[in-house]
């Protein structure tokens, strides 16, 4: 399961980039967890995979799209079957530097926000990670 996290994560780090123009710092890489071209084309690889919610119709990029800053642009986010969420689809810009995630803050991990989307009845509709782990090993 770990990989999902670390390829999904892989991609979005790309994109912040340290920027001294923009006063942004050298982006914290964990030692136990430093990206490579092939763990970054994974992350790219199941961040537009469908195969990641219950109906195969919701990836990642559906509502992050890099074409609106990594948003979807809507009031509010919409998941699987048309259902509407509670709140918008925030931007993954700059995500790695963010210490709260969440509108109300409630996850410090970056790493297991990662994998709530995924586990929201709305959003990609899995109850549990049971059916994740059998997507990545077949």
């Amino acid at each position: 399961m770990n990989i999902l996290v670390v390829s999904v994560l892989c991609v979005i780090s790309v994109t912040a980039i340290a920027d001294p123009l923009l006063g942004l710092p050298v982006m914290p890489i964990p030692a136990d967890n430093r990206q490579n071209p092939e763990k970054i084309a994974l992350g790219k690889k199941l961040f537009h995979d469908p195969r990641f919610s219950t109906t195969r119709s919701v990836s990642c990029a559906s509502c992050h799209q890099s074409s609106k800053a990594f948003t979807d642009g809507l009031e509010k986010a919409m998941g699987i079957k048309g259902a509407i969420g509670v709140r918008n689809t925030p931007t993954l810009l700059n995500v790695g530097f963010f210490e709260q995630l969440f509108l109300d803050g409630r996850e410090p991990s970056l790493e297991k926000q990662a994998l709530k989307p995924i586990l929201n009845r709305i959003e990609h509709g899995f109850s549990d990670l049971k059916s994740i782990i059998k997507i990545i090993t077949t």
